[in-house]
């Protein structure tokens, strides 16, 4: 289904401001208010404008022609076609320079989100590298602890208060040692999310950039478009 935004010609020669996105079966439905009464150049031309709000720049282009056809008969004389031409190609330019900055931010928009997801990675690869080194760590401490006691045990030592002292000392060095690996890790990971969040803030605001970008080039270029009938007609 078809919708229309923006200024619509709801009948010939009358205007009324759309408050949303709307079907032509929604507007039979909608109590405007006061219809704005326009010239048949102006109900043309801001019938382009809704046109570019929604077809983008082949909308405009085509709203320029019906501009132009429009008013072919209303002003006459080379001077009155060149006004026309100049307005045109003045919406036309306008309209294309803030395409222009809407595809940059949308850029930077999907960068950010990119290196979002880069970092977010980074995390969880730093918490299963940790992981796995513990648990290295902790078959290498095994290893250990049972040379100890072979060894003390060989020496006919296991049951002296010496030899048990070694083995808790030893096994608290393991535990510390595997310990470390988690922090580590964890720090990591938690520097790689913080880093992820900074970019994942950058998205939403390119994302609010965005569209305030795209509310002022409709509203520019209907501005410009109001402005050139003075010109036109003066």
């Amino acid at each position: 289904m078809k919708l229309y935004s923006g200024y619509y010609e709801i009948c010939p020669g009358k205007v009324v401001l759309l408050p949303y996105p709307m079907s032509r079966m929604e507007m039979t439905r909608w109590r405007f208010g006061p219809l704005i009464a326009l010239p048949g150049l102006a109900a043309g031309a801001v019938g382009g404008l809704g046109s570019a709000a929604i077809g983008g720049i082949g909308g405009l282009a085509s709203g320029v022609g019906g501009l132009a056809s429009s008013v072919g008969g209303m002003v006459g004389g080379p001077s009155g076609i060149a006004k026309i031409g100049g307005t045109g190609m003045s919406l036309l330019g306008q309209f294309m320079g803030g395409q222009s900055k809407e595809a940059d931010i949308k850029n930077l928009q999907t960068i950010a989100d990119y290196n979002a997801r880069v970092y977010d990675m980074q995390a969880r690869t730093e918490r299963q590298k940790a992981l796995f080194e513990q648990k290295r760590q902790a078959k290498r401490g095994a290893r250990v602890q049972s040379t100890l006691t072979a060894q003390l045990g060989a020496a006919g030592g296991l049951g002296s208060p010496v030899a048990l002292d070694l083995a808790a000392e030893q096994a608290t060095e393991l535990e510390l040692e595997n310990l470390l690996l988690g922090y580590e890790g964890e720090i990591f990971a938690r520097r790689a999310e913080s880093q992820a969040g900074i970019y994942k803030l950058q998205s939403r605001i390119y994302k609010q950039q965005f569209e305030a970008q795209k509310k002022a080039n409709l509203f520019g270029v209907g501005k410009s478009l109001l402005s050139g009938f003075g010109n036109i007609f003066s």
